[in-house]
């Protein structure tokens, strides 16, 4: 975890229990006293891990609430598989996974160096946009607990004879795993004329798409919104070739932030 590569600076630092390190979000064991931390969701905090005991999924922690107690909690089956999470799950809880682990549907072969390498990064950026959701408190579940209007993430790695397409579907987000490669991602950004290219503005665009189904679509939210950002009803494929063809409007940049 302590490896992996840090995306976008959006959450706030936090410090040890134990030692008061400075602690950071991917951080799943304090590099000062060697503690295990792990992100509790409910707090939104780092917590120190101790006062542990054994259990058939794993250990289980104490984690003190304020005016509830204390609660239990265990890691989540790719932290304690794959050093690749640091969230917590509710020991009452059957599931092996955390919330953001949850959602992903489909991953890539994990056997496979570069692709386990690779998922551990969308993983991480993928837990930062959950943070971000989290805090603006956005709906979010997933499609094993709502088939029909939940979320979930394909990651899958292209070959040329089945390329995988970045894009959502109905509540089904997918990502070629090639854009956690740095060279892949900087590369495509310079095809596509791009001002930045990241893992996780990837996830924040595709779920865009999903919240504009769940909280616009259909709503009398949809003039304001058609005021606001344009008529989204227009031909996708023909508007694309339209910005290609001519280039953005003479004075795109009075209601756009970028071209």
């Amino acid at each position: 975890m302590t490896g992996l590569p840090v995306f976008e600076r959006s959450v706030r630092l936090f410090s040890c229990d134990n030692c008061n390190q400075v602690l950071f979000f991917e951080n799943s064991r304090c590099m000062n006293c060697g503690m295990s931390v792990g992100y509790c969701v409910e707090l939104s905090k780092l917590l120190t891990l101790q006062h542990q005991t054994g259990s058939s999924n794993g250990s289980v922690y104490e984690v003190f609430f304020a005016n509830q107690g204390i609660r239990h909690y265990r890691q989540c089956k790719n932290g304690r598989d794959h050093d690749a999470c640091n969230w917590l799950v509710p020991a009452e809880s059957e599931r092996q996974f955390c919330a953001s682990c949850s959602l992903t549907e489909i991953a890539p072969d994990l056997t496979d160096f570069d692709n386990r390498t690779a998922w551990a990064g969308i993983e991480a950026a993928k837990r930062r946009l959950l943070y971000t959701i989290y805090g603006l408190k956005l709906p979010i579940s997933s499609r094993q607990d709502w088939p029909t209007e939940g979320v979930a993430f394909h990651f899958l790695r292209g070959t040329d004879a089945e390329p995988v397409m970045t894009g959502h579907d109905e509540g089904i987000i997918t990502l070629n795993i090639a854009e956690a490669d740095s060279a892949f991602r900087e590369n495509m950004r310079e095809k596509m004329g791009e001002g930045y290219r990241t893992v996780l503005g990837h996830l924040r665009h595709e779920i865009g798409h999903y919240y504009w189904d769940r909280l616009i679509r259909g709503s009398n939210l949809l003039e304001a919104f058609r005021k606001l950002f344009g008529d989204e009803s227009l031909d996708y494929e023909q508007a694309v070739q339209r910005h290609y063809e001519n280039g953005p409007p003479a004075n795109w940049s009075e209601s756009h932030i970028r071209a």
